[in-house]
């Protein structure tokens, strides 16, 4: 204080434990994990195929769901499917944004995942040639767009299913 006396005050201070934006993300009722199945818990609903590991099923379609933790809003799910016209890639840009065409689904709702494989690419590098083939695995990305509500910030991340042969 001003004139040299001293007051004692009480602060009541909230600490919660830092957590992660996202909760969960399913596939068809089973977590994708991007390492937090064995820290939430859920290593036995993890999306899990024998002899493929996590992220890995045989399943051709199913719903995606997206569960925020406190603090966070989810603004939008994209599924990712290859940028490719008569063999060859749209663009030239390899980024993800760029070898991807993104497709807005709603949270709890049924998506396809991709059916053809066009990992081989730059055959003939002047013509930015794909090359399909029949593959053992397809991956099919979803990214998840999320807002920090408290930083007013915009996340993006994205998870991987892969689609194995039977």
């Amino acid at each position: 204080m001003k004139d040299g006396s001293t007051q004692k005050r009480t602060i009541k201070v909230i600490v919660k434990a830092a957590s992660q934006a996202i909760k969960t993300v399913t596939f068809a009722g089973k977590v994708l994990t991007n390492g937090r199945a064995e820290d939430d818990g859920l290593q036995n609903n993890r999306l899990w195929t024998k002899g493929w590991g996590d992220n890995t099923t045989t399943a051709k379609s199913g719903k995606i769901s997206v569960v925020m933790n406190d603090g966070f809003k989810l603004k939008k799910i994209e599924v990712g499917s290859p940028n490719v016209v008569d063999g060859k890639y749209k663009e030239a840009d390899k980024s993800i944004d760029g070898t991807y065409t993104w497709k807005k689904v709603k949270n709890g709702k049924k998506v396809k995942l991709n059916s053809k494989d066009y990992s081989m690419i730059g055959v003939k590098p002047s013509e930015n040639e794909v090359i399909e083939k029949k593959a053992f695995a397809i991956t099919t990305p979803i990214r998840v767009t999320y807002v920090d509500k408290k930083a007013k910030r915009t996340y993006r991340e994205t998870f991987y299913i892969t689609k194995v042969q039977k």
